[in-house]
Order: C-alpha cells, then structure tokens, then sequence
C-alpha cells in the first residue's frame, strides 16, 4: 500500500510503499495492524493539519473539565496537540496553562504561533520526568486520537498518568472499532493507525495501567463513531473478565469474510458502472477502500477540494489524477461517481446531484451491505 499522506506530482514519480495487515487479539478484541521492524512509526516530519476535524461535541469535553472544578490557571496538557487547534478551543473557554506535546517540527511551530506552550517530543516516561520537572503536575492531560497510533499503548498510558496530579483527569477519545467491524467500514483500517479499540477493552487496559474509568460514552462522528473516555489516577490494578468481550470477538472472527462478500458484490455490480468512473475524496479512506474492494483499477478520476491534493495524483501502481468538484462540473460528464466520501454527505451530495439530474449514475458502495447482511 501507499504510505499515507504522500501524493505524487507527476505519474512516474516513487513513492514510499509498506505492507498493510490487521490481526485481533481472540480474547478482548483487540485488532493490531501487523507492524514490521523496519516500518516505526515517527510522526517529526509528518505536517498534516486537522484543524477542520474538531467534532460537533468539543463543548461537551470543554464542560467537562469545568464539571471536574479544573481552575483556568492550572496545567491542561494534549498529548499529540497536533495544530493545536482543541488547544485553541480551549483556550477560548479561558484555560490560560495550556502545553502542546506535538512530535512533529512543523505542527509543534504551528502550535507555538498559536499561543500555546510547546514541549516537542514523542511522549514517553523519560520525557514526563522532563516535562513535569520544567513545568509541574498536570491536573488535565488530553490525549486525543493519539493513542491508536503508538506501539506500546499502555507505555503511553503510564507515561501520562506520571504527568497528572494525585487529583488529575486524563481524557481519551479514540475511534470506536466495535462500530468499523459491525458495519464493515473497511476504509477505517489504514496504516497509522495500529491499535483499534473497543470501549470493554480500552478500559480494561486503562485499568491494567492503574487508572480509574469515571465515564466512557461512544459518539457518532460522521460516518463512524469515536470513545470518550474520562479516568483518574489509581493506586488498584485489575484483570478483564473476558467473557463480555465475545460478540465483539465473534464480529472480528467474521469480518474478513463478510467484507470479502461486500467485495464481490461491488465488483459484479461494476460490470454496469458506466466510464469514466469517479471517486469522491483522494486520501486514504478512499484509495484503501477501492484497494481492499479490488475496484481501484476501474477508477479514472479522484475528485477532493483540497488545494493540496488538487492537480496531483494518488499514489497507486497506476497514479490517478486529482480533480477539484469545480474542475469535475465543468469537464464532459462523467459515466459513474461513486461516494467514497465517507462522512461528508452535503459535499458529495453537492456532487452528485446536479450530475444525477443528466443522467450520470451515483453508487453507494455501501448499499451493498444490505444484500451481504441479508
């Protein structure tokens, strides 16, 4: 597979490749992508923004620090602060003492010019001792969509439980994998992310790392659903009890299979997909899901309004160019748009209607599910 995040700007120009495999742990459900030696995760030169990510309900994880009489003058740390742009909310709900630990130069530049304090660094114990030496106890430490992307989850978590006061709050929020496997969102399993947790497991591993769960909700984030989860530090370490995990279990023992008959069902159907065809979103999402649906040889165009992606080519065996939605509406019609636009309705809807309404076919890749669920 293509490394995320690379698009090319010529067709005959390289690009870094890896080899793309998940396994889940029979027990607690627990899925890992399979990570070889030689394939590290390092996030220093890694320079995506995600700044348009912040969810609908950032008011109620603000709020819930004001529930927890957090004061606006004591230490808020966001592990993986990215652009620091939950900072910034945070910052505007009057939090003063906030730190960025952001691993990557250029986003940890983009936090500073923000306003906010930054320690750039991958976060282990070593660097808590620092951080806690230059700047004191933290009484919030907030790791969002942080966690799935390390090797040693639960390092992480002991890393950031020596950073929090005796009266500290750690706040999670990770994708919900119980929702990927159940409805079969195989575009979710990408390569940065290497661990997939269910709210069963997560505790029991935030329990294991000494921590008490206070309280876990699950919420729709658009096409998907993330955990949220609030815990405190704890002097007690308990084992799972394992056997509430077996539906989630039994979903991943069925999952390759039920999206092989997802697969088969998209590529018999595509024998009546008019040319060209075109995929609505170029990053990851989509090409994975054309990739793990063996449809991305049928593709002709992506079209995304990111300027950076626009002009550009996917990074495939056979690149495929980068359209913007204005480029797409006014070159000849398309035959087939498929919405792989996972989560962003309005924008592929913005798409497909005025084609729909000259004849252009719209597919849903995932109406297929019906005739797989039966």
């Amino acid at each position: 597979m293509p490394r995320t995040g690379f698009f090319l700007s010529s067709p005959k120009q390289s690009y870094p490749q890896l080899e793309l495999s998940f396994e889940f742990c029979p027990q607690c459900a627990l899925i890992r992508r399979q990570l070889l030696r030689e394939d590290p995760p390092d996030y220093t030169e890694v320079n995506r923004k995600t700044d348009r990510q912040l969810p609908d309900y950032a008011h109620q994880i603000a709020r819930s620090f004001e529930k927890a009489n957090v004061g606006v003058e004591e230490l808020v740390v966001e592990i993986g602060a990215n652009d620091g742009e939950f900072l910034s909310f945070l910052a505007k709900a009057g939090y003063n003492n906030r730190l960025a630990v952001e691993p990557s130069m250029t986003l940890a530049n983009v936090c500073s010019n923000r306003g906010h304090q930054v320690w750039n660094a991958h976060l282990d114990v070593a660097e808590a001792l620092k951080i806690k030496e230059a700047c004191g106890f933290a009484r919030v430490v907030i790791c969002r969509h942080t966690l799935e992307h390390v090797p040693d989850p639960q390092g992480l978590l002991l890393a950031m439980r020596s950073l929090l006061s005796e009266d500290g709050l750690l706040f999670l929020e990770v994708p919900d994998a119980r929702v990927i496997i159940r409805d079969l969102q195989g575009h979710e399993l990408w390569d940065e992310h290497l661990y997939y947790f269910t709210s069963e497991n997560l505790s029991s591993l935030l329990q294991r790392s000494r921590f008490h769960v206070e309280e876990m909700l699950v919420l729709r984030h658009r096409s998907s659903a993330n955990i949220l989860c609030w815990s405190r530090p704890s002097q007690q370490e308990s084992s799972p009890n394992y056997s509430k995990y077996k539906p989630t279990v039994e979903l991943c023992h069925n999952f390759r299979d039920r999206w092989f008959s997802l697969a088969q069902h998209l590529q018999a159907e595509r024998k009546n997909w008019s040319k060209p065809i075109v995929a609505i979103g170029a990053s990851h999402l989509q090409s994975n899901f054309l990739q793990f649906a063996d449809l991305i040889d049928e593709i002709d165009l992506f079209v995304d309004d990111d300027p950076i992606k626009v002009g550009q080519y996917v990074p495939l065996q056979q690149p495929i160019p980068i359209v913007s939605t204005e480029q797409l509406l006014n070159r000849p019609l398309p035959g087939t748009i498929i919405r792989t636009a996972f989560g962003y309705e309005s924008w592929m809807d913005k798409i497909c209607q005025p084609l729909a309404q000259k004849g252009v076919q719209i597919v849903e890749p995932y109406d297929s599910l019906v005739a797989v669920n039966g």
